[in-house]
C-alpha cells in the first residue's frame, strides 16, 4: 500500500519508501509549480498547479504530500497524470548541470542523483498506481548519462534492499547486495574507497560456510584494501587474521 505520514515527508511504498526532508515537499511542489507554468495552458494542468500552490500555502511542513492510492476531493486521476509528467520534466531538467530551477537547493551532482532517484521512484509509483485503475502513462524518458545511470540504479536498489531486506530469503539478499556493491564500485574512484566500508560490513554479515572460498577471499581482501586507507590498525590485523583464516580452509 502507498499512502502518506502525515507528519513525515515520505511515500511507502510495496518496493521502495521515498523520503524527503521537512522542506523537501515544499522544494518539489515550487520546482513543479515553476515548470508547469512554462507549458501551455490546460484545465487539468491548471487546476493541478493551483492544487499545490493552495498547499504551499495552507499546509505546514509535514503535511504536503498527498495519499495518491487515495487522492484528494480536489484531485482525480488525470491531474495524476499531470503529476507524473511534471515529474519526468523536473528529471529531466535535474540531468542538466545548469538546471534553471530556482529553489533553495544547491544542485551539485550529488543532490541531483539524489532526487532524481526519488523523484523517478516516484514516477513508477504513480504510474503503478494509475494502471491497477486502467490508466496509462508514457514510461519515463529521462535522458541519463553513464555515470548518472550507474548511480540512480545503485540508489534505486539500495531503496528496495533497505524495504526487503529483513523479508528476503538470505540468497535473494545477497544477489541484490552483491549488485549494490558492484554499482557502487563502479561510482567509487580509486582514491576514495574508505566510502565502500559500509556495503562491505553488510557483505561480510551475510557470508558463512557456504560461500565459495574464492569469493570470500576477494570479499576479504577488498575489504583489507579498504580499511587500509582507513587506517584503522586494529581493523587492519582483524581482517588480515580473517583473510588468513580463510586461505586455510
Amino acid at each position: 500500500m502507498i499512502f502518506c505520514r502525515k507528519m513525515a515527508e515520505s511515500i511507502y511504498g510495496e518496493d521502495f519508501n521515498i523520503h524527503f526532508t521537512n522542506g523537501g515537499a515544499a522544494a518539489l511542489f515550487e520546482s513543479l509549480i515553476l515548470i508547469g507554468n512554462d507549458l501551455p495552458e490546460e484545465k487539468t494542468l491548471r487546476e493541478l498547479i493551483d492544487y499545490l500552490q493552495y498547499s504551499l500555502d495552507n499546509f505546514g511542513y509535514g503535511c504536503r504530500f498527498f495519499d495518491i492510492e487515495n487522492l484528494p476531493d480536489d484531485l482525480n486521476f488525470k491531474h495524476l497524470a499531470e503529476y507524473a509528467r511534471l515529474i519526468n520534466l523536473f528529471c529531466i531538467d535535474l540531468t542538466k548541470a545548469d538546471t534553471k530551477l530556482e529553489v533553495n537547493i544547491s544542485w551539485d551532482f550529488r543532490s541531483r542523483m539524489d532526487w532524481l532517484t526519488r523523484l523517478m521512484n516516484l514516477y513508477l509509483l504513480i504510474e503503478k498506481q494509475l494502471a491497477k485503475n486502467g490508466v496509462e502513462i508514457p514510461p519515463q524518458n529521462v535522458p541519463l548519462s553513464p555515470d548518472e545511470a550507474v548511480t540512480v540504479e545503485r540508489q534505486r536498489l539500495l531503496a528496495v534492499y533497505e524495504k526487503k531486506k529483513n523479508r528476503l530469503e538470505k540468497a535473494e539478499r545477497v544477489k541484490l547486495l552483491e549488485k549494490i556493491v558492484e554499482l557502487k564500485e563502479r561510482e567509487t574512484p580509486s582514491t576514495d574507497i574508505s566510502i565502500l566500508e559500509p556495503f562491505y560490513w553488510e557483505y561480510i554479515e551475510l557470508m558463512d560456510e557456504t560461500f565459495p572460498k574464492e569469493k570470500q577471499l576477494a570479499v576479504w581482501q577488498r575489504f583489507l584494501e579498504i580499511q587500509t586507507q582507513v587506517g584503522d590498525e586494529e581493523m587492519i590485523r582483524l581482517t588480515k587474521e580473517m583473510l588468513e583464516g580463510v586461505e586455510k580452509l
